[in-house]
């Protein structure tokens, strides 16, 4: 099971929230959590300090800068060119939000010295999988005229999982912090497209001495998508001040919601019977058509 994991560094006065985990076995249970405060009490270990003699350049994986920063009320878009930073300061602005780029399932930001305002987002939810699509409706019949079947409807195709949640792995010095979220929920999953309708057959035909024609099947109906998984947090933290008035960081991380089956196309009716005059012989109805079902919600 995928959890939220906060590595405690040093004495705080901070609270924070976490909701959930991420686990997909886990998936009803956490989508009913309820938020859990938490004290974080203090430990012997302290931060470990980061030698910082690049500046403003690509080293192996990680990018060195002396500042990240996104102005109050600004997004700032992480790339996979940017996901793994090293920087002197990470400053956020009042109400400023992080979002992820696609091909991004991993956030880790190493900082000496953080500067949070108010209404921070960190926004790492994984997306929303893509719907499937309709199954064609049934066109036409067997034949033309009297005792023809109708055509079936075709199947729908099955909708996409949803993404999972980004992990992040913090470690920072905290020199001011207002309020925070952190957000890593996996993504719902897709709902299954709905199957096609099938046509119905025509009534049977005296003169030809047919029966009336099939109904054709509903086509199948899609299956939902898979839940996305919660991502892994990790933050590792450290005072820089003494005395400074700290807010609060809320962390959330759950499962996504399975996606929903896909429902079953309508099934054509069967063409109806007719009464001959003799010494023709009556010819009876055809049947309905068959419902393919669905494949079913995703897990």
């Amino acid at each position: 099971m995928k959890t939220t994991r906060i590595s405690l560094i040093t004495k705080v006065l901070i609270f924070i929230l976490l909701i959930g985990c991420g686990g997909k076995e886990s998936k009803e249970k956490e989508s009913n959590a309820e938020p859990e405060s938490v004290e974080i009490e203090q430990t012997d270990n302290e931060a470990k300090s980061v030698e910082f003699e690049m500046r403003n350049k690509k080293f192996g994986l990680f990018n060195f800068m002396d500042k990240l920063e996104v102005l109050a009320g600004q997004t700032l878009t992480i790339t996979p060119e940017n996901k793994f930073i090293i920087t002197r300061e990470w400053i956020m602005g009042d109400n400023s939000k992080i979002v992820f780029a696609d091909g991004v399932q991993t956030f880790v930001v190493n900082a000496e010295e953080v500067k949070w305002g108010e209404n921070v987002l960190i926004d790492g939810r994984g997306n929303k999988g893509n719907d499937g699509k309709n199954g064609a409706n049934g066109v036409g019949r067997s034949e033309a005229g009297d005792c023809a079947s109708g055509n079936h409807g075709g199947n729908a195709s099955s909708a996409v999982d949803g993404s999972d949640g980004i992990n992040m792995d913090f470690t920072v010095g905290l020199s001011a912090l207002g309020s925070a979220k952190i957000l890593a929920n996996g993504g719902p999953g897709g709902t299954g497209g709905t199957g096609g309708n099938g046509v119905s057959g025509t009534k049977g035909d005296c003169s030809s001495s047919c029966n009336g024609g099939n109904g054709g099947n509903g086509g199948q109906g899609g299956r939902g998508g898979d839940a996305g998984n919660g991502g892994d947090v990790t933050i590792a933290y450290k005072f820089l001040n003494t005395g400074m008035d700290i807010g609060a960081i809320t962390v959330e991380v759950k499962a996504g919601t399975q996606g929903g089956a896909g429902k079953a196309g309508i099934i054509g009716n069967a063409g109806g019977g007719t009464g001959c005059s003799w010494p023709a012989k009556n010819r009876s109805g055809g049947k309905n058509g068959v419902s393919l079902g669905t494949l079913g919600s995703g897990d």
